[in-house]
């Protein structure tokens, strides 16, 4: 219900939220470049899917190649998101550690939006599929029937690309830990391969250590 009150929040752009001001006036790493509020879903989506894979490939988790080859998997299935949608508020972080409860176990609010953003509410669902969170009770209390068209699935199959995507970078660069990239790596071909045409032939497993 809470998620539902937040998803009812729109606003004239898509994307990430513009950053809070660092503590003490502190300027932003460098380098660091927030993404442009985009007009459409399809074109904020498109920007954060490049985006991405960009960090992906800075950390050494794709090769150039591969990362190319998940732009224009993107670039054929880019219709299925080319729809007008409000821009929603969204969490993109709702698991068990960022819902607060009281003594009783009863929902009271939820925290951590640092990963926040304007945009189409269901890649918000294909966090909380991956979190464990969307389950029965989640959805009664959500109030709002989801979307299980071959175009919603489509779109669903790339947003929980995008949050696996999201783990390599930061195994790699917060974590030190190649060997746990590598299994999201593993991950996310695994979840493309459905998805590849069979004349498409840029996308492989790896089998070599990252």
């Amino acid at each position: 219900a809470y998620l539902a009150q937040m998803h009812a929040l729109v606003a004239d752009r898509h994307g990430y939220l513009p950053p809070l001001p660092l503590p003490g006036g502190k300027e932003p790493p460098a380098g660091y470049e927030p993404m442009t509020p985009q007009p459409t879903w399809v074109q904020a989506f498109q920007l954060m899917w490049n985006k991405l894979l960009d960090d992906v490939v800075a950390c050494g988790g794709y090769t150039p190649d591969e990362a190319s080859a998940f732009r224009h998997l993107f670039d054929v299935y880019r219709p299925h998101f080319d729809r007008p949608i409000p821009p929603s508020l969204l969490h993109m972080d709702v698991w068990s550690q960022n819902i607060l409860t009281d003594d009783q176990g009863v929902a009271t609010g939820l925290v951590d939006l640092d990963r926040a953003l304007w945009g189409d509410p269901e890649i918000e669902y294909a966090v909380l599929d991956y979190c464990g969170i969307s389950e029965p009770g989640f959805w009664r209390g959500y109030g709002r029937v989801r979307d299980t068209s071959f175009s919603a699935q489509i779109r669903a199959r790339f947003y929980t690309l995008y949050e696996v995507q999201k783990y390599i970078p930061i195994r790699i660069w917060r974590r030190n830990d190649p060997e746990a990239a590598l299994d999201y790596k593993r991950q996310c071909f695994a979840l493309a391969r459905p998805l590849i045409p069979v004349s498409y032939t840029h996308l492989t497993l790896p089998t070599k250590r990252i």
